[in-house]
């Protein structure tokens, strides 16, 4: 029988909802979370010149958010019918080195991208862990124990930024939350692709990933599988990942 470990990450996000200028404001300093980096453009249009493309992990400046009301998306996984996700966001002026022009900001967040060669390793508890870890230093309460039959591993730790990460390991896969206080779903969207690779999953079927009704992202392949919702001001994000 397959193990099963199923994640769940709850993030808040600010009361501004899907907002744009919640996120970030003119002379703020924001992360690319494009892994195959962010075009910088002359004008905001797909089909305006490159200026360059900014790799993964680098840093832009805000200059201008005037156009936050021109909005653009990218398609992460074709439609079947009226299903398929796109992630959504708006063109923003930003200066990067020397250069000023155009980027779309769904790739964009204050928060500093997961390092993908030393944050993830070996384990689903292991990918948040580190990232938490290196972001904020180790946690300022942390408590393990075991249940009585010794079959699960429980954990609960929190950060000094007021992150929390709690649930339990076990023979039989493992339950993990996690709550990063002031994020937008997008975000999370790009935090949990990060740690857990869902767009790897989009050629494995033709729903990999797609965006139903109410705004709930589903993914999902042989090995993983989740949803990305928002609810009751906080944006949730599920893994169930299979080995």
């Amino acid at each position: 029988m397959k193990n099963t470990i199923l994640i769940i990450i709850c993030l808040g996000i600010y009361i501004a909802g899907s907002s744009a200028q919640a996120r970030y404001q003119v002379g703020d300093s924001l992360f690319v979370w494009a892994k195959s980096g962010l075009n910088l453009r002359i004008k905001p249009s797909i089909d305006a010149p490159k200026l360059t493309v900014i790799p993964y992990g680098n840093t832009i400046e805000v200059i201008d958010t005037a156009i936050q009301t021109l909005s653009h998306s990218i398609v992460i996984a074709k439609p079947k019918e009226k299903d398929g996700f796109r992630l959504k966001g708006f063109w923003v002026m930003v200066k990067y080195g020397e250069k000023v022009g155009f980027a779309f900001d769904g790739y964009l967040s204050k928060l500093p991208v997961v390092d993908i060669s030393k944050d993830k390793k070996e384990t689903e508890f292991n990918g948040f862990y580190h990232y938490a870890v290196r972001l904020w230093g180790k946690p300022l309460k942390e408590r393990r124990w075991q249940t009585h039959s010794g079959e699960k591993n429980h954990f609960d730790m929190i950060f000094k930024n007021g992150t929390t990460y709690h649930g339990y390991e076990g023979m039989k896969g493992g339950k993990y939350i996690f709550r990063i206080p002031t994020l937008h779903l997008t975000e999370a969207y790009l935090l949990g692709n990060a740690i857990h690779d869902i767009e790897s999953y989009v050629g494995c079927y033709q729903e990999a990933i797609v965006e139903r009704r109410g705004g709930v992202i589903e993914f999902g392949c042989e090995l993983l599988s989740g949803k990305i919702y928002i609810e009751q001001g906080n944006a949730v994000v599920e893994f169930e990942h299979s080995e």
